[in-house]
């Protein structure tokens, strides 16, 4: 085993590579088109390409695969057992109307259907005391109608049994041994009181047991056998490293993996720049995630809502949007619409060859002489601008513009939907845009970062070093972390602070447990407490970091503030604490990071200018390459930038300097 540090992530159009030699401390970083039909195709591809494969010890990988499964609800069949009478609470849920004023509402349909619910004669009361007790008959009866179900994966919700787990282990201990199909059980999956979100998150969970399963084995065993012989670990939701054994232990905490590298690469922007209040822009192929990074901290939420169904497991605060390149853009009951429907990157836009004839964003962009086909992906995707000149042409000829003209058109209402989803992303959230930097990422980002910056009324506009794999970049910048919860329900004057410390301590303790039980190191973990505290009759609560060395009153006061901060205002109520937590966290590689050890392959550009149609009018751009600029390097728009796995545009009346790190600074000029 060597000593590289691989991050992989794969994105709707493009699987990105980012390959770390700590000795030296190196970056090389690549992008290969997305394989949808099997992603892992993609990932040994891309491995290949790395010429010290073999020397390989950590290879982490972020993955869309758990999303798409949701979201093209393509999976197992599930089976779930909960308490008889609560069938239905899994479509119940929580009676919201995501259409206020529609008079004829219609939900997308949860996982499980009616005919695979099955009630089970047992019950928990509030306090954790069994009223009908769970028996063996009981069990034999259940066992008996699965083995007619023929089930592939089985969720169990019971109801209070986060404060009793009694009978769901015992159901879940006997059916392991009768039938051989993976089994998630709501107190391991989430011992929390709400319980729909509790039940959606285990049937969640049970559903990707078998796709994550399946999935992991074989890119484990296709690595192998290209000469991989490392550790594979897994980006999870909540921005944090796990062992690939959780993918088949709790996969629900994968969900969005896909879209929690971007915020972790943004954290580790804040760190090399000093920069900790910062709005993360990721624009890929696909889709545009935007993330706040407020006092150097992410920001993360424990209720998360996918296609309809809600899951309740930490995940990172991020807005998605479907804005990225690959973005179609067309007219529709007369209005010019720019996504959220995407070419992918099968058959991508029309500048590909592939076969589409609609124009996308990416066709826009070759129009208007932002994009250049000599340095489109490291040259690695092979562009032809008379077939993106070809698909604008009909939509220009029935709006009466010219070509360049309704390209820019299109960039400016895609532009309009990436602002709108950074103000819901800060501004709703509490943040004021004109206190924050923008980090613009992903292989779209840096071409209209300026631009978005501008609209948007942020101090600066940064590009980290490789924007196009920053994500990536994301993945191997970050720590183990695991997680473990328990509501409490209960308030301050109910329970004394050292009652909280001795909870905790067992709930640690409890964590500890797990990770033994998944085989994984304990070496190095340090241990973070969190309460989820809300005014009494709230019906969501905020989380608040603590230790055992402070009091009740620096508790209360921290709350306020977050309080004051994402609210307006606070209250003088009982506060009421909802859930502990304890977060294990173990550092993972730490980066070491510096502009002169970023390798590439990219040639020369082939002139020193380029048109570009910018504001209606040709102007002329001169053209660089990143690994022609030196620290401190200072200039003025219209420039454009060349790198392996972006194109930077800077547009006239911006500045740009560089810094030692390889982050690019641009501010516009008064």
């Amino acid at each position: 085993m060597g000593n590289l540090i691989v991050g992989v992530d794969t994105g709707g159009t493009f699987t990105d590579f980012v390959i770390y030699y700590p000795e030296k401390h190196n970056i090389q970083v690549f992008k290969i088109p997305s394989t949808p039909h099997n992603p892992v195709n993609a990932v040994i591809e891309g491995f290949d390409l790395i010429k010290e494969k073999t020397q390989t010890k950590l290879l982490i990988h972020g993955t869309t695969v758990g999303t798409n499964a949701v979201l093209q609800r393509r999976g197992p069949r599930v089976i779930l057992l909960t308490t008889k009478g609560f069938e239905d609470i899994i479509e119940i849920g929580r009676q919201n109307r995501p259409r206020l004023y529609a008079l004829e509402v219609s939900r997308l349909k949860p996982l499980v259907p009616r005919d695979n619910r099955i009630g089970v004669n047992e019950r928990i009361d509030a306090n954790g005391h069994p009223i009908v007790e769970l028996t063996n008959n009981e069990i034999q009866r259940i066992e008996q109608i699965l083995v007619d179900f023929s089930p592939e994966t089985i969720a169990v919700s019971f109801l209070f049994s986060f404060k009793n787990d009694a009978h769901e282990k015992m159901i879940a201990e006997s059916l392991k041994k009768r039938l051989d199909v993976p089994v998630s059980i709501s107190c391991e999956v989430l011992p929390e009181f709400r319980e729909f979100e509790r039940t959606s998150t285990t049937v969640t969970d049970a559903f990707l047991k078998p796709i994550m399963s399946t999935y992991l084995a074989d890119l484990e065993r296709n690595l192998v056998n290209h000469g991989f012989n490392g550790n594979l670990s897994i980006f999870k939701s909540d921005a944090g490293i796990s062992s690939s054994r959780i993918g088949t232990s709790r996969p629900v905490e994968l969900l969005l993996s896909g879209l929690a590298g971007g915020l972790k690469g943004a954290s580790f922007s804040a760190k090399l720049t000093g920069r900790v209040n910062l709005i993360s822009l990721d624009i890929g192929g696909t889709s545009t995630d935007v993330g706040v990074l407020h006092n150097g901290c992410e920001s993360i939420r424990k209720r998360s809502e996918i296609s309809g169904i809600v899951i309740s497991t930490p995940v990172v605060d991020v807005e998605t949007i479907g804005a990225g390149g690959g973005s179609l853009a067309f007219l529709k009951d007369g209005f010019f619409k720019v996504g959220p429907e995407s070419a992918g990157s099968d058959p991508g836009p029309a500048c590909y060859g592939k076969g589409n004839i609609i124009p996308t964003v990416t066709d826009a962009d070759v129009v208007t002489g932002r994009l250049h086909p000599e340095n489109f992906a490291g040259g690695r995707v092979k562009i032809y601008p008379e077939l993106a000149e070809k698909s604008i042409q009909p939509l220009a000829e029935t709006l009466g513009l010219s070509l360049e003209e309704t390209a820019e058109g299109i960039q400016r209402v895609y532009r309009n939907n990436i602002t709108a989803a950074m103000k819901r992303a800060s501004i709703e959230r509490g943040h004021d845009p004109r206190n924050f930097s923008l980090l613009a990422f992903g292989g779209q980002g840096p071409i209209h970062a300026a631009e978005l910056g501008e609209s948007l009324g942020v101090k600066e506009v940064i590009i980290p070093p490789f924007p196009g794999a920053w994500s990536a970049m994301g993945l191997v910048a970050s720590d183990y972390r695991y997680e473990q919860s328990l509501s409490l329900l209960t308030t301050f004057e109910k329970s004394t602070f050292p009652q909280l410390v001795e909870r905790t301590k067992h709930l640690q303790k409890r964590l500890l447990r797990s990770l033994e039980n998944d085989h994984i190191s304990l070496d190095a973990i340090r241990f973070e407490w969190y309460l989820e505290l809300r005014y009494l009759g709230q019906g969501y609560e905020i989380r608040i970091s603590w230790d055992k060395d402070e009091n009740q009153q620096i508790i209360e006061s921290r709350f306020k503030d977050a309080h004051k901060t994402k609210y307006g205002y606070t209250l003088n109520t009982p506060i009421e604490i909802v859930n502990i937590v304890v977060v294990g966290v173990q550092s993972g590689v730490n980066p070491q990071l510096r502009i002169e050890a970023m390798t590439s392959d990219l040639q020369g550009p082939p002139s020193a200018e380029a048109e570009i149609f910018y504001h209606g009018d040709w102007i002329t751009a001169e053209i660089t390459t990143k690994q022609a600029l030196r620290p401190k390097s200072k200039f003025q728009g219209p420039v454009i930038v060349f790198q392996e796995d972006t194109t930077i545009f800077i547009p006239p009346s911006w500045k740009a300097i560089l810094d030692i790190t390889g982050h690019l600074f641009l501010r516009r000029v008064d």
